[in-house]
């Protein structure tokens, strides 16, 4: 990352140099007239241009490193693709132009004129592409070579062209874009891409993946567009062609700072889109030098902004010296929402893309629209300076805070607070607590609705009343009903997701007293009153366990538990050999859950590592089998108390349980989440400690399946809980915090974990993998 990041910094600053050259020759040799009118073609050129990629620009260098064999056909389906809407938005835009720049009606006028522009919208597009594909190649050291022979042709142009008038500027700056397209493509084909095509196909190389990356690209990029070039056609409008050309040349060179740092994150977005593991590290890295060069280069640009001007002539330093100044400084915040906007592409996260896009823009624009007609076209710097100050502090507390609240991934303990900023952490905290009260408000109303029509149809049955609606952090209401005849709970589905777990949750009971009839673990398990379906929601009614939760995990809760839990183990217990179906079932459906979630997407070789590892422990057993209840943790547990004494008087939601579960994951799952962290880091913690945990002993009960290595439970326990997370939620989803804090850590053990060392904790050879057909207890 570091070479390309280097090349294309070079990039930018040999381009700025001999551009900032370019634009101050035009000043010096053309008319300020002709000088606004040539910079609002260019400025058209450079907008449709862009517009034009269609969101394929990012898409390349997001998507060429897993295109493998696919590249070049990726390469020539995205030229033609975006050619073919850049000649159409050329020619729609020219026809437009008595609407949205008058002064550019010539483009509609004069055949030759239009097109002339068409065809350098085309050939800008592709030149941006193809820049695309050699950094997407991982081939950025061709970049710099590439646009200092265009800046040097460009600049040689412009003088050979002064005859030509406001012409002089466009053509001296496609001309030369239309000469490199053949030599670089020729490089491409002929030399870079045959390597590449000897790559792996990517599995996130697909063409849904790419138009949805694409699409919510190409949305960010008209949104950011807004606040750049738009800006220019915005004051061309509002304030004449002399303020145009202070605007745009104060833009010109502030942007050039942007550069280097959309530079860098572009080298980091192509580097983690083939390392996906070191994503965190790379944007780290990638921060920290944006940091080194763009803070300094920053304030002494600032100071030097009179004399930058200057140089292109003494109005330009008397009418714009102060929007410059502002504009410098304005790229040290723009810095955090360029890393953010990389952050979020290397995620494929195109909602966050157009959200930060969205508030970059919206600060200049404003500056533009309300703020400079009255006031000058400083009050752009002012509105673009404070604007995007709090947007990069939005951003670094939410799209970058795994970024940069994320401990060292080479082996250091992830089991720590998420920040270590406690002030932060607070924040975080109470924006969590205070999306979970909004929710249950909203569950509230819908389960008011739901149950008042429920009620109309149980007219020969007490009413479900009064109610209290029971915290929930998923799609399933539960609804206590105190009723003095009748104690209930009711749970509600919100979702097709908590249906389906409903459904599980009513085949578990009904299963469960059919074989535990007569005995105590009957007693323990709430009976199935009524379920159906009722407004479009899913329901059941079930009886009220005795007792109160057991939310403190005391050693003599968690040892009474764990005896409650292997009771319903011994009543339903049967052997299982793992065939494939069952390592399917274990293993593969779980990893392919959580892979499927989108926020996922760049720890996809973390999960199939993960994957490859779980069923390489499985295959090939014989384990002990029984009902699981999934979700086994004390506030799931009823219990009476005396002094010294805890009996279990009920166990419920079973949402999460399984007919033919692994039960070793059930007290698993208990000693992790009584541990008082999130699961995630406990679980990281576990699997890192140098001896295992004292599960089974801290619990007091034998392990079920004792030749099974202990990391291996612990991992199908977190991996069920997880899933089951996901899985059982869709209304009221899951956020980025919880993800962060109880999957991350995991597939970052995974990734360093040698699995060599699960042989210390096998039992003898008789308790070993085992072949065969399965058999019942």
């Amino acid at each position: 990352m570091t070479q390309n990041a280097t090349a294309l910094v070079m990039s930018s600053m040999i381009s700025s140099a001999l551009g900032l050259l370019f634009w101050g020759v035009a000043a010096r040799v053309l008319p300020t007239n002709d000088v606004g009118s040539g910079t609002a073609i260019v400025t058209s050129i450079v907008l449709l241009g862009n517009l034009a990629t269609i969101g394929l620009r990012n898409g390349l260098i997001r998507f060429m490193s897993s295109s493998g064999r696919n590249a070049g056909h990726f390469i020539t389906s995205s030229y033609l693709l975006c050619a073919t809407v850049a000649l159409f938005i050329a020619v729609g835009f020219a026809y437009g132009t008595p609407w949205w720049a008058r002064d550019l009606t010539i483009l509609r006028h004069d055949r030759l004129a239009g097109l002339a522009f068409a065809a350098g919208t085309v050939v800008w597009t592709l030149f941006i592409l193809q820049d695309s594909v050699l950094i997407g190649l991982r081939r950025a050291i061709w970049v710099p070579i590439e646009n200092i022979v265009y800046s040097v042709v460009k600049l040689v142009l412009l003088i050979g062209l002064l005859a030509t008038g406001a012409w002089a500027l466009p053509l001296s700056w496609c001309i030369p874009a239309l000469v490199l397209i053949v030599p670089v493509n020729l490089l491409v084909f002929g030399r870079l891409m045959p390597g590449q095509e000897h790559g792996t196909d990517g599995a996130a190389f697909t063409p849904m993946a790419i138009a949805r990356f694409s699409i919510g690209d190409f949305g960010a990029d008209m949104i950011r567009l807004l606040g750049a070039e738009v800006v220019v056609l915005v004051v061309l409008g509002m304030r004449g062609l002399e303020d145009t050309a202070y605007v745009f040349f104060a833009i010109t060179i502030a942007s050039s700072g942007q550069l280097v740092t959309n530079n860098i994150v572009t080298a980091f977005v192509a580097e983690s889109a083939a390392r996906p593991a070191f994503g965190v590290e790379l944007a780290r890295r990638a921060g920290v030098n944006i940091a080194r060069l763009i803070v300094p280069g920053a304030l002494i640009g600032a100071l030097a902004a009179p004399l930058l001007l200057g140089a292109l002539g003494s109005d330009y330093a008397d009418n714009g010296t102060s929007l410059l100044r502002l504009l410098m400084l304005d790229s040290i915040p723009l810095a955090v929402a360029a890393l953010a906007a990389g952050w979020a592409r290397f995620q494929q996260a195109a909602g966050s893309m157009v959200a930060i896009s969205l508030g970059a823009a919206a600060a200049p624009l404003c500056g533009a629209v309300v703020l400079a007609p009255p006031f000058g076209v400083d009050a752009i710097g002012w509105s673009a300076l404070v604007g995007h100050a709090v947007l990069a502090a939005l951003l670094l507390t939410t799209i970058l805070r795994p970024v940069i609240s994320a401990s060292d991934r080479s082996g250091r303990d992830d089991s720590a607070a998420p920040t270590g900023d406690r002030h932060l952490d607070t924040a975080i905290s109470w924006l969590v607590t205070r999306r979970g009260v909004l929710r249950q408000q909203r569950r509230a109303r819908i389960v008011a609705t739901m149950l008042d029509e429920l009620d109309v149809t149980r007219q020969d049955q007490p009413p479900l009343e009064p109610r209290w609606l029971v915290p929930s952090d998923n799609d399933t209401a539960i609804v206590k009903v105190e009723h003095p005849l009748a104690h209930r709970i009711v749970k509600v589905a919100l979702s097709d997701a908590a249906a389906r777990s409903l459904l599980r949750h009513g085949e578990a009971l009904v299963d469960l007293h059919a074989q535990a009839a007569g005995t105590t673990v009957d007693m323990m398990v709430p009976t199935l009153i009524e379920a159906g379906e009722c407004a479009g929601h899913r329901f059941v009614v079930e009886s009220v366990c005795p007792g109160q939760p057991a939310l403190a995990a005391d050693h003599s809760s968690l040892v009474a538990i764990a005896a409650a839990v292997e009771r319903v183990h011994h009543l339903t217990t049967a052997t299982r050999y793992v065939d494939d179906a069952a390592t399917l079932d274990l293993v593969g459906d779980p990893i392919a859950t959580l892979a499927s979630d989108p926020r996922l997407r760049s720890r996809h070789d973390s999960l199939d590592r993960l994957g490859a590892l779980l069923r390489g422990a499985l295959a090939g057993r014989r384990l002990v089998v029984a009902r699981t209840h999934g979700d086994c943790w004390t506030g799931n547990a009823m219990v009476e108390t005396a002094p010294g004494f805890v009996e279990v008087t009920g166990l419920i939601d079973w949402e999460d349980s399984r007919a033919q579960g692994v039960p070793d994951t059930d007290f698993a799952h208990l000693w992790l989440a009584a541990q008082g962290e999130h699961i995630g880091r406990t679980t990281a913690a576990a699997i890192r400690a140098d001896d295992p945990v004292p599960i089974f002993a801290d619990l007091g009960v034998h392990p079920p399946n004792p030749h099974l290595p202990l990391d291996v439970t612990v991992l199908l326990a977190w991996l069920g809980h997880v899933t089951a997370g996901l899985s059982r939620v869709s209304r009221f989803g899951l956020g980025r915090f919880w993800l962060t804090n109880n999957v991350d850590p995991v597939l970052d053990v995974t990734r360093e974990f040698d699995p060599s060392r699960w042989d210390e904790r096998r039992l003898p050879q008789s308790l070993e993998k085992t072949g065969g057909a399965e058999t019942d207890a």
